[in-house]
């Protein structure tokens, strides 16, 4: 726990603009502000692997080994992610459902309640919306019963790698459909990579864009060195 938020500290993103790109948020139009954010097991358990597996490595100044690579990559993204929320105001909101996927991986569950000081509210609601997507399409429960409640507690983002079908264009617009009709919002459900490529900044708050925007554009991008 100490390693991680050492490495937290001496790790932490640059989140600068050009001035090309302070110039253009005051002219965005469609941008989405996000007000809450919430992430899946999987970006948790990204954290620290990057600290604990890859860390060391490039500590000792070898090379990412090319099978390990795209993981690698993938958790950097994560770690980008997590670190916007802890750096903007964004409310940072729990599930219940995740804090125990995690509680098998101690002490990965120590480190969510740490980033995730609230916790989303366990409604009727949220249960009876759960039902609705089981019954309308093909999605697992402990899926349905993540979206219900970030729907129900008005979580504007849900960040996830590993529930690709929740990322497909029919299931989200079966989501939306349902939720509208409940009168409930719902959330966008992105992989960390498109949260990177579609996220902006409108003064000192994030939002997100309706399709990707330049590397030049994005929080966290430094044209002195690569970006993310």
């Amino acid at each position: 726990m100490a390693c991680f938020w050492h490495w937290h500290r001496s790790g932490g993103m640059n989140f600068k603009l050009s001035a090309e790109a302070k110039g253009m948020t005051k002219f965005a139009s469609g941008l989405t502000k996000i007000r809450s954010m919430t992430v899946d097991t999987n970006v948790i358990s990204d954290l620290v692997s990057l600290a604990a597996v890859y860390g060391p490595l490039l500590e000792r100044g070898e090379t990412i080994p090319a099978h390990r690579q795209p993981h690698y990559e993938q958790c950097v993204l994560s770690k980008l992610a997590v670190f916007i929320m802890l750096d903007f105001d964004v409310e940072r909101i729990g599930l219940k459902a995740v804090y125990r996927e995690l509680l098998e991986k101690p002490p990965l569950h120590i480190i969510y309640r740490n980033i995730f000081p609230a916790e989303a509210k366990i409604t009727r609601e949220a249960k009876n919306l759960a039902e609705k997507y089981s019954k309308k399409f093909s999605i697992a429960s402990g899926d349905a019963a993540i979206v219900a409640l970030c729907s129900t507690n008005s979580v504007d983002v849900l960040l996830t790698w590993n529930r690709e079908h929740l990322l497909k264009t029919i299931a989200l617009e079966e989501i939306e459909r349902i939720n509208r009709e409940s009168g409930v919002q719902t959330p966008e459900i992105l992989s960390p990579a498109a949260f990177r490529d579609r996220l902006m900044l409108t003064g000192k708050k994030l939002s997100l864009s309706p399709r990707p925007v330049l590397p030049v554009y994005r929080v966290g991008f430094s044209p002195s060195r690569r970006a993310p």
